[in-house]
């Protein structure tokens, strides 16, 4: 199944506010129905063309609901995309790149979602045409709401937000008129893990009614994290931990973070808007703690990418080996963080394998 990395997406509005290139946004109605099988399938007539001889259909393109689906259109898509001349990007699959001399358009896949930005409409026109050539197109004009996320096009500025999947959640949890807080976390909080024979202070007994629905609450903050609120990152992955046996305290730890989020709930992440953030730099931001959880003396660490002004790629981790002998940890961390692996749209960026460099702290 074709799906971009939402770093792509977030570098390529980055890119488009410095070079203010055109959005689009289209997508491909039915398109598992595109692909052809390779497989021998045979199904049942369906409910209202059965012509009662007992016989069985031979499928020759994919349906919705068979496992190999997502896979044949996957295929499909690379077939046509090359043949109108599209490159796939080694960095992200579902990125495509094609040049025509000085100009170019980026094209992002999310199954059937599209997302161009080209130098020119024209360029963007082309590229739509060239696609319902083979496909049922159906335009959707510039970027609006794409993946639950808002986006929005100024000159040389592109924001992006959740602020109404947000209100969504305060209303569907029954938060929206919980009061807003300033921290995703309390500090002075300990949310260490509780097992069944451990009954300590302040922790509270294990409660059926708090288990129920957390791991929705945490899925949701997940989508949110990835997408627009690097802020929230470290805050859900840490109370994520204890999905198989939240206790009250996680509880209210959570809606703290929900809380945090009707604060900041209309900020949104921008890219561009100054002429001193105008530029394609990289600038890369990284830390650590030091064996800060005390069941498996593990640090936590993190890093964020900007660029224009914007964040485009960030995470908050518990790192795999134990730090329990002295050894500074930021070691181990920035090589990892400098060698992570971030699409870049430029067409010659992209032939030269050459990153911008940026600024570096630790």
């Amino acid at each position: 199944m074709p799906v971009m990395q939402f770093e792509t997406l977030c570098t390529l509005l980055a890119f488009s506010a410095v070079h203010n290139l055109k959005l689009r946004q289209f997508d491909v109605k039915s398109a598992y129905l595109h692909g052809r099988l390779h497989e021998v399938i045979y199904m049942a007539q369906p409910p209202g063309y059965n012509d009662g001889l007992g016989q069985s259909c031979l499928l020759i393109h994919s349906l919705y609901g068979l496992k190999q689906a997502g896979n044949v259109w996957n295929q499909e898509l690379n077939r046509v995309l090359a043949k109108i001349n599209f490159t796939q990007l080694k960095t992200d699959y579902c990125c495509y790149i094609r040049r025509e001399g000085d100009e170019f358009t980026v094209l992002l896949v999310w199954v059937d979602d599209f997302a161009s930005a080209s130098t020119t409409d024209e360029q963007n026109d082309a590229a739509e045409k060239d696609l319902m050539a083979h496909f049922d197109i159906k335009s959707l004009g510039r970027p609006n709401l794409l993946l639950g996320m808002k986006i929005s096009q100024g000159n040389h500025i592109v924001t992006l937000s959740q602020t109404h999947y947000i209100d969504n959640l305060l209303e569907k949890f029954g938060l929206a008129n919980a009061n807003p807080v300033f921290t995703p976390m309390d500090v002075n909080v300990k949310l260490d893990n509780v097992t069944e024979e451990q009954n300590d202070e302040g922790q509270g007994e294990k409660d059926d009614k708090v288990t129920h629905g957390y791991a929705a609450l945490i899925g949701s903050l997940m989508y949110l994290a990835i997408g627009t609120q690097p802020d929230i990152v470290f805050a859900v992955n840490k109370l994520a931990q204890f999905t198989q046996n939240p206790r009250p305290i996680h509880w209210t730890a959570v809606k703290q973070v929900f809380r945090y989020l009707k604060y900041t709930c209309t900020h949104k992440l921008t890219y561009g808007g100054n002429n001193e953030l105008l530029n394609t730099d990289f600038n890369i931001f990284c830390n650590a703690d030091w064996a800060s959880d005390a069941s498996d003396r593990k640090s936590i660490s993190g890093y964020v990418i900007t660029m224009a002004g914007g964040a485009v790629s960030w995470s908050s981790k518990k790192q795999t080996s134990s730090d329990g002998h002295g050894c500074p940890v930021g070691r181990f961390w920035l090589p990892r963080t400098r060698t992570r692996r971030i699409p870049v749209p430029h067409p010659q960026l992209q032939d030269s394998r050459k990153i911008p460099t940026g600024s570096v702290f630790n």
